[in-house]
């Protein structure tokens, strides 16, 4: 679909900043970019460079609170999902360990996640079963650094994914990934916006304009 807006609207370079689920979206998108390249073939909409923040990177490094993501694609997960959408006395405490404990998390931001709960539930189990090696930022980073800018955002008090920038720090860093923290829960968008926004600023500054 993003490939497909990107020819609709002439898109011919950007800069692609995730968040958690869409990280995955964006390893599919640089590996499509890669095969391109081994090929020779000319790429419609080049990526430049790429932010993930909170999200996928690694298949073996997954580290969901089991009461959470693996309970939602268990067998008991239906009814999980199903009292979470319409009991909002059990779907509040759940999306609220997304934050950190210090931040104030109003009702209308639970309210905006609240008939989402399940959808990427079974993203981990597709990650690990089937594009372990092809969704993997060592592969993807080692074979297009020299031509695509790569950066790594966690949250130093993220529960759901907190495995994952740590495994970038180790495997990565020594080659020159750009990888940083920011403080707060896992929603990083909500709690500590201004801060995500500064990063995107100093991270795209030196990258080619997007058009």
């Amino acid at each position: 679909m993003i490939e497909a807006l990107w020819q609709a609207e002439g898109v011919q370079s950007s800069f692609l900043v995730t968040f958690d689920f869409s990280s995955l979206v964006a390893l599919e998108l640089l590996s499509r970019q890669q095969e391109r390249l081994e090929n020779g073939e000319p790429l419609r909409t080049k990526i430049e460079g790429v932010l993930f923040a909170n999200g996928g990177l690694f298949a073996d490094a997954h580290s969901h609170p089991r009461w959470t993501t693996p309970t939602l694609n268990s067998p008991i997960g239906g009814l999980v999902t199903w009292a979470g959408q319409r009991t909002r006395l059990f779907a509040g405490p759940l999306m609220k360990s997304l934050y950190s404990k210090e931040y104030d998390v109003g009702s209308n931001e639970l309210d905006e996640m609240y008939d989402a709960i399940s959808r990427g539930a079974g993203f981990r189990p597709e990650h690990q079963a089937h594009y372990a090696r092809r969704w993997d930022l060592r592969r993807l980073y080692l074979a297009l650094r020299e031509s695509v800018s790569f950066h790594v955002v966690g949250s130093e008090g993220d529960i759901f994914q907190p495995n994952q920038v740590v495994k970038a720090r180790e495997r990565l860093e020594e080659h020159g990934l750009d990888v940083r923290m920011l403080p707060g829960g896992h929603l990083t968008t909500a709690e500590q916006p201004r801060a995500l926004a500064h990063l995107i600023d100093d991270v795209t500054a030196g990258a080619a304009t997007p058009r």
